[in-house]
């Protein structure tokens, strides 16, 4: 089984003040226990699952104001007024806007680990049930059906992690380059134009550790979706070995309801 890497994390982002013009500040970021870390030790306790949702309701919030400032004709006139051109705007809006998305992306998938959850002990009792004969020939036929789909269904989740896998691990190897693009500036910035080149490659990193969140995230579902087709397989499987054992006909029928 696949180890992946958990995010964990506290809201303490940095807001954007609301006259652009005079400082652009910083876009909102993860703080530091939410981004990976060099080191595999120590590793943080990860937060319960619903608070995961809460604080990712919080980064869309924080994500969205970040957009609209950066869309904001004061942005595109403080920037004219720093002397850079109109495309670190697009740049802005770039990064600001890819960053939402994936923090929608994100809760998204947080929300389908929630229902995941809820689902694991029913089919875990599906899974034990048993089964038996007595199967209609063409309960057979649906039983076999069903589990040739969710063989398929199993390989192609099965190279759908493994691929995320490996481009998470690929996008994970950006984020020194990211870090020392915010390094080279002083702090604070020695002019306005410094000032909004900073912004956009901490809007660049946020973009980049939002997508590991929300690529994360994914990896649980597809684990947990995994695991259920695994389940889905066996209880069909043991419906068949029921059938051909011919054993207890009323237990295999009330499976296949279940099922």
């Amino acid at each position: 089984m696949l180890r992946f890497i958990f995010f964990y994390f506290f809201l303490t982002s940095v807001s954007l003040p609301h006259n652009v013009s005079a400082t652009p500040g910083l876009p909102p970021g993860l703080p530091l226990s939410a981004q990976p870390s060099s080191s595999p030790t120590p590793q943080p306790i990860e937060k319960p699952l619903f608070e995961q949702i809460e604080d990712s309701k919080r980064f869309i919030q924080e994500a969205q104001e970040t957009f609209k400032r950066m869309q904001s004709p004061a942005t595109a006139a403080a920037i004219a007024g720093a002397g850079l051109p109109a495309t670190l705007q697009t740049d802005l809006l770039s990064a600001a806007g890819n960053a939402l998305r994936n923090f929608q992306r994100y809760a998204e998938s947080l929300q389908t680990l929630d229902r995941f959850s809820k689902n694991l002990s029913a089919r875990q009792a599906l899974a034990e049930s048993g089964g038996s004969p007595g199967l209609e020939d063409t309960e057979i036929a649906l039983v076999r059906d069903r589990l040739n789909s969710t063989t398929q269904a199993l390989d192609a989740a099965t190279s759908e992690l493994k691929i995320l896998a490996d481009t998470t691990q690929e996008n994970a190897s950006h984020l020194p380059k990211l870090d020392q693009a915010i390094k080279q500036f002083s702090n604070p910035p020695a002019t306005e134009a410094d000032n909004w080149q900073l912004t956009l490659a901490k809007l660049r990193k946020t973009e980049t550790e939002s997508l590991l969140l929300a690529n994360d995230a994914q990896k649980k579902v597809l684990t947990l979706r995994i695991a259920s087709l695994e389940k889905d397989a066996h209880a069909d499987k043991k419906l068949l070995q029921a059938e051909a054992t011919a054993v207890s006909p009323g237990k295999s029928s009330d499976a296949l309801a279940r099922l």
